[in-house]
């Protein structure tokens, strides 16, 4: 069990960690304690004190659609966001969260609060923190507290120590079937296979291999390159496309003098792209 916390812990954003890991006061002793990650399903365990679950109810009844409504997301906006963060679910699982049906895991529910900018999050969900110590000060309390922080900043003398990033390792599909740099193959979407690394873009929606040295320099034949799934791509961006049966890497040529995919290597001739073409933009390539 510590084991797998610990490795789902370097796939969290350092915000996250911290939360988990450090002041939040259901840190890491009582994930363990009371299951709550367990095997990435709900956060509530049938072990969780009630105090706890009603919090936790009170997020899935009110909270979260409260601030979705503020931030002007609807289910499917949301669900949209989350996968900024690696996280995919549908409409419907947003819509089970708000009516209480469903819980959402540990790692969505902190994404929810990054998203809807939730960032005091004991005090949302619980109340006041008993890890608060300035928790019995009155205002004149708290502004003498800050007065001392500035003086404290203003020498230079404790500052923190600096963040080290944690590397998001993130899993997305490479398709078998090579995009072509050369005469052109067909992207077959049905099959691929699932590359985990922290190096794929965050945009990426997935992944192809370049096939031919039509895009030489810059692109190589089996080079990986991936892909932000998009059909609009400005003029002089690279990007995949389906063209009259065959798939591409190319330079897209969009201006007064037509649409055209463009070859970095010079021994191909510009493709043209005319209005009795079958042609289509599968995306931008990002790497």
């Amino acid at each position: 069990m510590t084991s797998w916390i610990l490795a789902e812990k370097e796939k969290l954003p350092s915000v996250w960690q911290q939360f988990f890991f450090g002041w939040y006061p259901l840190g890491i002793h009582n994930i363990i304690q009371y299951n709550l990650i367990g095997t990435g399903s709900n956060v509530i365990h049938q072990s969780y004190s009630s105090h706890h679950i009603r919090c936790f109810q009170f997020f899935r009844y009110t909270l979260l659609a409260k601030y979705r409504k503020e931030h002007k997301l609807n289910q499917s906006q949301l669900a949209k966001e989350l996968e900024n963060y690696d996280i995919y679910v549908k409409q419907n699982s947003i819509s089970a969260w708000e009516l209480g049906t469903a819980t959402p895991n540990a790692r969505q529910f902190l994404a929810l609060c990054e998203i809807l900018e939730i960032y005091d999050i004991y005090t949302d969900f619980i109340g006041q923190s008993p890890l608060n110590p300035f928790r019995n000060l009155n205002e004149k309390g708290l502004n003498k507290v800050l007065e001392y922080i500035r003086d404290l900043e203003d020498t230079g003398n404790y500052k923190p120590a600096e963040i080290i990033p944690i590397h998001v390792i993130r899993e997305r599909k490479v398709f078998y079937n090579t995009v072509s740099a050369g005469t052109g193959s067909f992207l077959d979407s049905d099959e691929y296979e699932m590359f985990s690394s922290p190096d794929i873009p965050e945009a990426a929606a997935f992944g192809v291999y370049v096939d031919g040295d039509s895009m030489e320099p810059k692109y190589h034949n089996k080079d990986l390159i991936w892909i932000e799934q998009t059909a609009c791509l400005d003029d002089g961006e690279i990007g995949i496309f389906y063209l009259d049966g065959n798939a591409y890497v190319k330079k897209f040529q969009n201006n007064r003098l037509g649409t055209y995919l463009i070859s970095l290597n010079k021994k191909y001739d510009p493709i043209p792209v005319t209005e009795n073409s079958s042609f289509k933009i599968f995306g931008r390539v990002l790497s």
